[in-house]
């Protein structure tokens, strides 16, 4: 239904984000064998997806109107950092404006394991609505708040064959810190072809100190398609409908 959000439930898999694949993209090589060992044997004796779709629910909203060009609508895959799936308030007028259908997990907040939940949770959600609505592969982004905007930005850098952008809402760590480098073509790709947009109030001095280093860390590695946005009076808070639109622009 357009112009409204509705709870989701998904069926479809992909191999982008079954056990192998998440492991394979998001674990360091660098890690040790013995690490390394455990992990592929703990993948034995699991099923081949971390989650089960049949027991997920995610919160849709499509925007009024049709697609905004003959491509399709663009995506915007949230991450949050609370388990209750929700719309924030105001961002609707937004998604209406630039034709962005929004999708959010439901209990895949900070408390959540990143690996086995709230990685494979947001590309379950793009894989499922890409299949369901026309959607522009160009025009198919990531992002979050806090906690979830750290998430945001390690899917960004693992997958950028699927997301071409992310937004991240007071919440970012340095390459090489908490981030290690994807596999060398997935990164050449991020180089070449990602684009992030850091916002965050200008009172949130923590989060400021955290998207200066990683935008630092950005350049050391010759990524260079990256915005800095500070929104003026604001701390710790979720972006506003104004200052989510300027991230869109």
């Amino acid at each position: 239904p357009a112009g409204t959000s509705y709870q989701a439930v998904f069926t479809q898999y992909s191999p982008l984000f079954s056990n192998a694949e998440i492991l394979r993209r998001l674990l360091s090589p660098l890690a040790g064998k013995a690490v390394r060992d455990s992990l592929a044997q703990s993948l034995e004796a699991m099923t081949p997806y971390p989650v089960d779709l049949t027991k997920e629910r995610f919160l849709v909203y499509v925007p009024t109107g049709p697609p905004p060009s003959p491509r399709g609508f663009a995506l915007f895959v949230f991450v949050p950092p609370w388990d209750e799936p929700r719309l924030p308030f105001g961002w609707a007028a937004q998604l209406d404006r630039y034709g962005v259908i929004f999708v959010t997990p439901a209990a895949a907040g900070n408390t959540a394991a990143v690996l086995s939940r709230r990685v494979p949770l947001a590309l379950a959600a793009e894989e499922n609505l890409v299949r369901q609505y026309p959607i522009d592969r160009g025009r198919i982004y990531v992002g979050g708040f806090s906690g979830g905007s750290r998430v945001a930005l390690r899917i960004a850098l693992d997958y950028p064959d699927i997301f071409r952008g992310a937004i991240l809402n007071a919440g970012a760590d340095p390459l090489g810190d908490a981030h290690h480098l994807p596999p060398r073509d997935l990164f050449l790709r991020f180089q070449s072809s990602s684009r992030l947009v850091f916002i965050t109030g200008d009172r949130d001095t923590s989060s400021l100190a955290g998207d200066a280093s990683s935008s630092q860390s950005m350049q050391g590695w010759c990524v260079f398609d990256v915005e800095t946005y500070e929104t003026p009076d604001v701390g710790h808070e979720l972006m506003s409908p104004a200052a989510f639109g300027r991230a869109l622009d």
